[in-house]
């Protein structure tokens, strides 16, 4: 899922991708949120971010991928 915002100076008139690690879950929504801890992003411009894989947790939000996000193995 792919999503856009506006960019952060006022009276912007053109779109900006959300970078990885974060996302906008709403329409005109101007500030990307960074993804939650125990998931990821690994795009731009994502509406929703990844779950880690099942046995897998990230304690870091923001996280660009599974491999950066400190995964840490469930016991």
């Amino acid at each position: 899922l792919k999503t856009e915002r506006f960019g952060e100076l006022r009276g912007a008139s053109s779109c900006v991708d959300c970078e990885e690690g974060t996302y906008l879950d709403a329409e005109g929504q101007a500030v990307c949120l960074a993804c939650p801890v125990g998931y990821f992003g690994t795009s731009k411009g994502m509406s929703q971010c990844e779950p880690c894989p099942v046995g897998e947790f990230s304690d870091t939000a923001g996280s660009r991928s599974a491999a950066a996000a400190h995964i840490m193995r469930g016991s």
